[in-house]
């Protein structure tokens, strides 16, 4: 297992990378959801489209890092989570309309957190986050979700 650099406790480099990919693939599959909403204009269609493509650009990143001899920064993980934040907050306008993106921008942002929590050394969280989600929870939407691709 490959060290998370930063990390207090020791913490499962493969949850990390597993928890970013599934994140991911779930937003990846947001896509067509997105699409079909009235309304969005095409300036933001192409942005949630280039931070789906950051997103998982990023999390390819965390993969290799977290195999690496080096370890994954926790400034890495904290890129990745903003990049989760910017595209919640341009589809927020579109929730209403768009339940499945809502959804999904929930879960995933409720499982950033617990990889944040984990890559700075917090350890396993198994409670409900801020959002009221648990992290299995989270991954079950998110994992549903890519399943429809």
């Amino acid at each position: 297992m490959a060290a998370l650099v930063g990390c207090a406790k020791s913490v499962s480099s493969s949850t990390v990378a597993s928890d970013v990919q599934i994140i991911a693939n779930g937003l990846d599959s947001i896509v067509t959801d997105v699409e079909a909403i009235p309304g969005v204009p095409s300036n933001v269609l192409d942005q949630v489209k280039a931070q789906i493509a950051k997103i998982d650009s990023e999390a390819t990143q965390i993969g290799n890092a977290v195999s690496s001899a080096t370890g994954l920064s926790p400034n890495v993980a904290q890129a990745f989570s903003d990049s989760v934040g910017v595209l919640g907050n341009l589809l927020t306008p579109f929730f209403p309309q768009a339940p499945t993106v809502a959804v999904a921008i929930q879960a995933a942002t409720s499982l950033v957190q617990v990889v944040l929590n984990q890559v700075n050394g917090g350890g396993t969280v198994k409670a409900a986050a801020p959002g009221g989600m648990t992290p299995n929870a989270a991954r079950l939407i998110l994992e549903g979700l890519s399943k429809r691709r």
